[in-house]
Protein backbone atom coordinates (compact mmCIF):
# COMPACT_ATOMS: atom_id res chain seq x y z
CA UNK A 1 0.00 0.00 0.00
CA UNK A 2 2.64 2.75 0.96
CA UNK A 3 4.95 1.92 -2.37
CA UNK A 4 1.32 2.11 -4.06
CA UNK A 5 0.89 5.64 -2.67
CA UNK A 6 4.42 6.55 -3.06
CA UNK A 7 4.54 5.46 -7.09
CA UNK A 8 1.44 7.30 -7.45
CA UNK A 9 3.23 10.71 -5.47
CA UNK A 10 6.10 10.34 -7.50
CA UNK A 11 4.19 10.80 -11.19
CA UNK A 12 2.09 13.10 -9.66
CA UNK A 13 5.58 15.23 -8.73
CA UNK A 14 6.61 14.66 -12.03
CA UNK A 15 3.59 15.54 -13.84
CA UNK A 16 3.69 18.47 -11.76
CA UNK A 17 7.13 19.62 -12.16
CA UNK A 18 6.77 18.85 -15.97
CA UNK A 19 3.89 21.03 -16.39
CA UNK A 20 5.26 23.84 -14.61
CA UNK A 21 8.39 23.65 -16.92
CA UNK A 22 6.37 23.41 -19.92
CA UNK A 23 3.71 25.68 -18.55
CA UNK A 24 6.47 28.50 -17.85
CA UNK A 25 8.03 28.39 -21.03
CA UNK A 26 4.60 28.81 -22.50
CA UNK A 27 2.52 30.99 -20.25
CA UNK A 28 5.24 33.18 -19.33
CA UNK A 29 4.51 36.19 -22.12
CA UNK A 30 1.01 35.75 -21.47
CA UNK A 31 1.26 36.41 -17.79
CA UNK A 32 4.00 38.93 -18.49
CA UNK A 33 1.22 40.99 -21.05
CA UNK A 34 -1.58 40.26 -18.05
CA UNK A 35 0.39 41.55 -15.23
CA UNK A 36 1.41 44.97 -17.57
CA UNK A 37 -1.95 45.07 -18.22
CA UNK A 38 -2.62 45.12 -14.48
CA UNK A 39 0.05 47.15 -13.27
CA UNK A 40 -1.22 49.93 -15.97
CA UNK A 41 -4.59 50.14 -14.36
CA UNK A 42 -3.43 50.57 -11.08
CA UNK A 43 -0.80 53.36 -12.44
CA UNK A 44 -3.84 54.53 -14.29
CA UNK A 45 -5.85 54.80 -11.21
Amino acid sequence: MSILRAFLLGIIFIVIVGFFSLGFMHFEAPIRSIEKDVGNDVLAR
